[in-house]
C-alpha cells in the first residue's frame, strides 16, 4: 500500500513538472514574438483575452468526450493565459477593447508594419476561435436538444403507460379473435366442413350461457356476462343460447322480440349451430343461484367436460370469486390464465362487467334515447355533474311513494360530488331518474329540481304491463330505455339497490364507460331493500 502511494505521488509530481515547464516555454514564445502582451490597433490597445475563451470553449467540448482538456494550439500566433488588465465581466466570446494609453510601453514601440501584421494575425484568431465557439454552441444546442427529445419521449412513455382497464381490453380482445364465430367458421372450412373429423374444433372447450330480454333483464343477462367472463380467464369458446325453460325464464319472448330492444353482436357462436355440427351436448356447470358453489368447484381450468353450461347464474358470481388476487391460484391452475384473470378484473368487478355487456350486446335503436330533456322541456346544460338514480320497489306493497333511503343517498352523493367553491344554488347537475312507476317518478322529479337545484332526467318509456304485482308498467321495455338513457349520459354517480340485479347492472355500465374515457369511476351509494321473505330471493 505505502509503495503505491509513494507511486501515485511521484506520478502527480512529474505531472507538475510538466505543466510548469509547458507554461514557461509559451510565456516566453509569447514575449519573443510580441514583445509586449499588449497590441496597438488602429491607435487603440487591444488585450489579448482569448486563449482563455478558447481554453473554456475546449473545455466543454472535450468533457463530452471524457478527455483531458488543452488550449487551442496555433501555429501562427500564441496567446497568454490571462492578460493582467482583463474584467472579469468580460465575455469569453468578446475581445475586451480598452482605452488608449496615456505613454507608450517600455519596450521598443512596434513599426508600422509589424502593427499590421499583428493586427492581421489577431483578427484571423480571433475569427478562428468565434468559429470554434459557434461550432460549441452548435453542439450544446444539438445536445440541449436531444436531451430535450429524451426526456419528451420518456414523459410520453409514462404518460402512455398501460391503464388497468386497457389491460382488461386487450384481453377481450384477443379473446375474441380466437374465440369468434368467425375464427370457428375459419377452422371448419379448413377440415372440409366437416367438425366431426376436425381435430381443431374437437380439441376446444365450450361454456354455454343463456340469456332473454327485455323482461327481467338484470338476472338474464348476467348468467352470459359469467359466461363470457369464465370463459375467458379458463380459455373456453363461449356459446350463446336463447332461454326458453318455464322454470327459469318464465317471462322470456323469442329472440326476436328482445332484438328489437338489444342486440346480440354477431362475433358470439350459438350454441344450436355448433352443438349440432360437433355433436356435443351440455353439462350443467351450476344449477341454481341460490345453491351455488363455485368455492367448491375445484380449479376452474381443469373442470372436465367438452361443453359446459354455466347454470342460473344471475349476480356475479364469477367476479366475487376471481376479483380477489388471492383466489387466483386457489382456483385456477395454469399460470397463464392466472395472468389473464389478473388482468381481466385489473380495474374492478364492476368496469369487468360491464366491459362484458358492452362486448356482448348492442342497444338497439328503439332504446337509444332520442333527446335529453327533462319532463318540464328545460334544455340540460353542457357541462354537468351526472347522477343515476335506481328506485326498485318489491312487491305490491310498496306502492312507489317511500323514497326516503333514495333522498338519503342522493344527498350523501351530491355532497361528495359538489365542488367546495359551489354557489348557494347548487352548481349544474342532472338526475337521471329510473323506477319502473310512474308514482315514484311524480314523487322524486319535484325534490330533484326544488331542493337540489338539479335537472331531473326521465326517459320516454314505453308503457306497457308489468310481469306480475311487484313490477310497475315502465319495467322490460322501460328499464331498457332507462338503462341506455344512463349508460350514454352518466359519469358521476349511481344510486342503487343492494341484491338488485338490475341496480347491478346499471353501477357496471356506468362504471365501465367512466373508466373506458378515463375518468374515476362513479360514486355509488347502496341502500338495502325491504325483504318481505327469504334473503336468498331476488330482486329483478
Amino acid at each position: 500500500m505505502v509503495e503505491q502511494a509513494q507511486k501515485k505521488k511521484g506520478c502527480l509530481y512529474l505531472a507538475l513538472l510538466y505543466f510548469v515547464v509547458s507554461v514557461f516555454v509559451d510565456f516566453k514564445q509569447i514575449y519573443t514574438y510580441l514583445g509586449s502582451p499588449t497590441v496597438e490597433v488602429a491607435g487603440e490597445t487591444t488585450i489579448a483575452n482569448t486563449t482563455t475563451s478558447t481554453y473554456v470553449t475546449i473545455t466543454k467540448e472535450s468533457s463530452h468526450r471524457n478527455e483531458k482538456p488543452r488550449p487551442q494550439e496555433n501555429k501562427d500566433v500564441v496567446f497568454d493565459n490571462e492578460s493582467p488588465s482583463s474584467s472579469p465581466s468580460t465575455s469569453p466570446t468578446e475581445t475586451r477593447m480598452s482605452s488608449p494609453p496615456s505613454s507608450p510601453p517600455p519596450s521598443s514601440p512596434p513599426t508600422s508594419s509589424t502593427t499590421n501584421a499583428t493586427a492581421t494575425v489577431v483578427n484571423e484568431t480571433t475569427s478562428k476561435i468565434n468559429t470554434v465557439v459557434s461550432a460549441n454552441t452548435a453542439t450544446n444546442a444539438n445536445t440541449s436538444a436531444a436531451t430535450l427529445i429524451l426526456r419528451k419521449e420518456s414523459s410520453n412513455k409514462k404518460k402512455h403507460r398501460t391503464r388497468p382497464h386497457e389491460l382488461a381490453q386487450e384481453r377481450v380482445k384477443t379473446y375474441i379473435a380466437w374465440h369468434s364465430s368467425s375464427k370457428l367458421h375459419g377452422e371448419l372450412k379448413r377440415c372440409g366442413n366437416n367438425a366431426t373429423n376436425c381435430s381443431v374444433l374437437q380439441q376446444r372447450r365450450f361454456i354455454v350461457g343463456e340469456y332473454s330480454c327485455p323482461h327481467q333483464l338484470g338476472n338474464r343477462v348476467h348468467v352470459l356476462l359469467n359466461a363470457l367472463i369464465f370463459g375467458i380467464v379458463t380459455n373456453r369458446t363461449l356459446l350463446w343460447k336463447y332461454c326458453d325453460l318455464e322454470d327459469i325464464c318464465p317471462h322470456h319472448g323469442d329472440k326476436s322480440g328482445c332484438d328489437k330492444w338489444l342486440e346480440l353482436n354477431s362475433w358470439v357462436p350459438g350454441y344450436e349451430e355448433w352443438s349440432y355440427l360437433l355433436g356435443k351436448e351440455q353439462k350443467k356447470l351450476v344449477e341454481s343461484h341460490i345453491n351455488a358453489r363455485l368455492n367448491k368447484l375445484g380449479k376452474f381450468d381443469t373442470v372436465g367436460g367438452t361443453m359446459l353450461n354455466v347454470g342460473k347464474m344471475e349476480q356475479q358470481q364469477v367476479g366475487d370469486i376471481l376479483s380477489r388476487n388471492r383466489n387466483l391460484y386457489k382456483y385456477l391452475e395454469n399460470p397463464k390464465l392466472q395472468a389473464i384473470a389478473q388482468d381481466l378484473f385489473a380495474a374492478g368487478k364492476f368496469y369487468t362487467y360491464g366491459m362484458a355487456f358492452n362486448a356482448l350486446f348492442t342497444f338497439s335503436l328503439a332504446t337509444l334515447p332520442q333527446s335529453l330533456r327533462d319532463q318540464n322541456n328545460s334544455d340540460i346544460p353542457q357541462t354537468l355533474t351526472t347522477i343515476a338514480l335506481h328506485s326498485r320497489h318489491q312487491w305490491n306493497v310498496l306502492k312507489g311513494d317511500k323514497v326516503e333511503k333514495e333522498l338519503k343517498c342522493l344527498n350523501q352523493t351530491f355532497h361528495k360530488l359538489a365542488p367546495k367553491t359551489k354557489e348557494e344554488k347548487g352548481f349544474p347537475c342532472a338526475v337521471h331518474l329510473m323506477s319502473d312507476r310512474n308514482l315514484t317518478l311524480n314523487v322524486l322529479k319535484p325534490v330533484v329540481r326544488n331542493v337540489f337545484n338539479c335537472t331531473a332526467v326521465v326517459a320516454a318509456h314505453h308503457e306497457g304491463e308489468g310481469l306480475n304485482q311487484e313490477h310497475g308498467p315502465f319495467a322490460g321495455p322501460g328499464f331498457l330505455q332507462d338503462l341506455a338513457l344512463a349508460f350514454f349520459h352518466v359519469t358521476d354517480g349511481v344510486i342503487i339497490h343492494k341484491g338488485s340485479t338490475a341496480s347491478m347492472l346499471l353501477a357496471e355500465l356506468v362504471t365501465y364507460r367512466a373508466v373506458t374515457n378515463n375518468l374515476p369511476p362513479p360514486s355509488t351509494c347502496t341502500h338495502k331493500v325491504f325483504h318481505l321473505f327469504h334473503q336468498h330471493i331476488m330482486i329483478i
